[in-house]
C-alpha cells in the first residue's frame, strides 16, 4: 500500500459511511417527531464532545493528516456551531478535498518532519507517513466510531452493515461466485452423517453402475456406532443447515 492509498482510501470511505449514518440518523428523528439539529447536542457521556463536535473533529483529521504528508500547511482545528445540513456539507467538501490530491504529492512523506506539541507539554516526533498511521489515522477512527455510538445510544436503527458501508462500497466491485447448493447441501449431508456415525448411501451402493440414478432416490440408512463421543452435539445443527432429519444411533 502506498502513502495515498494509506491517507485517502482510508478517509474517504470512512467519510462517506459518516454521511450515510447520519442522513439514517435524521430520517429517524423525523420519523419520531423531532428535528435532526436535536441530535448535535447529543454526547456519549457528560465529559465527551458531543456528536456536533465529532463530526468536525474527525474531518479536522483527515486533512491534517493528509496535508502533512503531502507537505502542505496543516489546518487548524475550528470547531463552531454548525446546522445538520453544514455538519453533512462540510464531509462533502472534505471528501472533495482529499480526493483532489494527486499520488505525487505524497511521494516525500517518509522524508517529511513532524513535530507536533502536546498539551502534556511532550512532543510528538515522526516522519508524516508515520504521523498518518499512528496520529491521525487512530484519532480519526476514534471520532467516526464515537459518532455512530452516539446515534445507535438514541435508538437509531444501525448496524455493523451501516458502519461498513463505506468500505464496501469501495471494496466490493465484483460480486462473489455463487456456490453450487446442491453441493453445499451434499457436503452438508456427509457432515451430518459423519456426526451421527450414520452413512448415508444409494440403496445400490455408491460402487455401483446405477449409482448416479439412484442419488435422486431415497437413501437407506446404514447405522455405525458412533466415531466420536461428542459427536452428537453437532448433529443438529448440521440437520437444520441440510434440512435433513438423522437419528443418532
Amino acid at each position: 500500500m502506498n502513502e495515498q492509498n494509506l491517507a485517502i482510501d482510508t478517509f474517504v470511505p470512512a467519510l462517506r459511511t459518516l454521511a450515510g449514518v447520519l442522513d439514517k440518523a435524521a430520517a429517524h428523528a423525523r420519523e419520531k417527531g423531532t428535528e435532526p439539529e436535536a441530535l448535535l447536542k447529543e454526547r456519549l457521556a457528560p465529559d465527551m464532545f458531543p456528536l456536533s463536535s465529532q463530526i468536525q473533529i474527525a474531518c479536522y483529521h483527515a486533512k491534517d493528516g493528509s496535508a502533512r504528508a503531502t507537505g502542505q500547511e496543516p489546518p487548524k482545528i475550528d470547531v463552531k456551531e454548525l446546522t445538520f445540513d453544514e455538519h453533512k456539507a462540510l464531509i462533502t467538501k472534505t471528501v472533495d478535498a482529499l480526493q483532489a490530491i494527486g499520488a505525487s504529492e505524497f511521494a516525500e512523506a517518509t522524508k517529511r518532519k513532524v513535530d507536533l506539541s502536546l498539551s502534556s507539554g511532550r512532543v510528538f516526533e515522526s516522519n508524516a507517513l508515520e504521523f498518518v498511521q499512528h496520529w491521525s489515522i487512530p484519532h480519526f477512527y476514534f471520532h467516526v466510531v464515537t459518532a455512530y455510538d452516539i446515534l445507535r445510544h438514541l435508538g437509531v436503527p444501525l448496524g455493523k452493515r451501516d458502519f461498513m458501508s463505506g468500505i464496501a462500497g469501495d471494496m466490493c466491485t465484483r460480486p462473489r461466485r455463487k456456490r453450487s447448493t446442491p453441493n453445499v447441501r451434499a457436503a452438508l449431508r456427509r457432515s451430518a452423517a459423519v456426526a451421527a456415525g450414520t452413512f448415508l448411501w444409494p440403496a445400490d451402493g455408491p460402487h455401483l453402475p446405477g449409482a448416479a440414478a439412484a442419488a435422486e432416490e431415497p437413501v437407506a440408512a446404514v447405522g455405525f456406532e458412533p466415531r466420536y463421543a461428542h459427536a452428537s452435539r453437532h448433529i443438529e445443527s448440521l440437520q437444520n443447515l441440510a434440512g435433513l432429519r438423522i437419528d443418532a444411533p
